[in-house]
């Protein structure tokens, strides 16, 4: 993904980014009042500091105060992973407890929302499920960094492709760079772009755009059975709905799908249009 990021001009700089998480959790852990509630038994009705020392074989004592149980719990990782760790089993066991789940998502939620770095330059991402703990992943950028360079090498390989790799490229520097909703949806809206410069291309019609797409002479043209027709057709809705503002439930995850999947488009129609005699 470094590579991605110098072709537009970006740095990953994930020692500064973990270094703001780490300072911002202190922050709230040691002073603020989701510190006082994870730490403080008597709130919670159980000791999470033993239960995480016990889990990890960290020292515990009784007599530690906030700021000590904070630097015995998380100062003292001597990694980033083995921080990520000891956090994640702060959030899972917090959450095994049903009267501090409402703590587990507070402190997800944070990890989530309260950094100054884009997610890419972390490394990672939280994940909310409805049946167990919010889970601290790494962003699975290596199958999208592949995904990404593969439509890049299409796109450049035909010089009739070059405004829809224009609006491709600017799309995808908006996502790496990306730390707000708008932003993602300027990243959206730059992919839909691309796939319209794209049916242009193979349908040899300036008039002729993504939307096009659910019409039966129009997709076999781009080479699409009905099937995929109508799996695209839905992804150009879904888009159209951002675009529109009319669906504001979408998030990074949701924008790195759909860059993977304007990606498969414009690989699938390619391959198709190059195969023609």
């Amino acid at each position: 993904m470094k590579e991605l990021y110098k072709r537009f001009g970006l740095e990953l700089n994930q020692q500064s980014a973990q270094w703001i998480l780490r300072r911002k959790l202190k922050n709230i852990l040691t002073h603020g009042q989701l510190g006082d509630k994870i730490f403080d038994n008597d709130k919670t009705g159980i000791d999470i500091v033993w239960l995480v020392s016990n889990e990890l074989g960290l020292e515990y004592s009784t007599s530690f105060d906030n700021h000590q149980k904070y630097s015995n719990l998380l100062d003292g990782s001597s990694n980033f992973e083995e921080y990520l760790l000891r956090l994640q089993t702060i959030i899972d066991i917090l959450w095994d407890y049903k009267k501090t789940r409402n703590l587990a998502l507070g402190l997800s939620n944070f990890v989530s929302g309260n950094l100054e770095t884009s997610p890419m330059d972390l490394g990672l991402k939280v994940m909310q499920y409805k049946t167990k703990s919010p889970q601290i992943i790494p962003i699975a950028s290596k199958k999208l960094e592949k995904e990404i360079i593969d439509t890049l090498g299409l796109l450049e390989s035909n010089k009739q492709f070059k405004p829809a790799l224009s609006c491709f490229e600017t799309g995808l520097k908006e996502f790496f760079s990306s730390k707000t909703l708008e932003a993602y949806k300027d990243a959206i809206e730059d992919m839909y772009t691309a796939c319209d410069e794209l049916v242009k291309v193979i349908l040899n019609d300036k008039n002729k755009g993504l939307k096009h797409i659910q019409n039966k002479d129009e997709s076999q043209k781009l080479g699409l059975n009905g099937h995929q027709k109508e799996l695209y057709k839905n992804l150009r809705n879904w888009m159209d709905e951002i675009k529109h503002g009319t669906r504001k439930d979408f998030d990074r995850n949701d924008t790195e799908m759909i860059i993977s999947m304007v990606g498969s488009l414009i690989r699938y129609v390619i391959s198709k249009y190059e195969q023609k005699p």
